[in-house]
């Protein structure tokens, strides 16, 4: 796997995913991805991606990318609604 090669081992990779994920990301697991023919979870793709500079269709070809992308992008353009102005009371 690129990703592991590029974070400096899976160790490495472990640790850098726990630094920015919201979970302890083991050796272990990353050791399973690898050894156990099991996939990174396309979740933290994304993460793999930011840290390792590989990109998500290479980590999870199986994975529709360009949609879920566009999907995201579409929904961070969506205007904020805005919020009732508070109004200040001068007495």
């Amino acid at each position: 796997m690129d990703a592991i090669e590029r974070a400096g081992g899976q160790s490495a990779l472990a640790t850098k995913l726990t630094k920015t994920a919201k979970e302890s990301i083991s050796h272990a697991r990353v050791w399973n991805w690898i050894n156990r023919g099991k996939k990174a979870p396309a979740e933290l793709c994304p993460l793999i991606e930011r840290v390792t500079g590989v990109a998500c269709e290479r980590l999870r070809p199986d994975v529709d990318w360009a949609y879920l992308r566009s999907t995201v992008a579409s929904e961070l353009t969506q205007p904020i609604p805005s919020a009732t102005p508070k109004e200040a009371s001068h007495g």
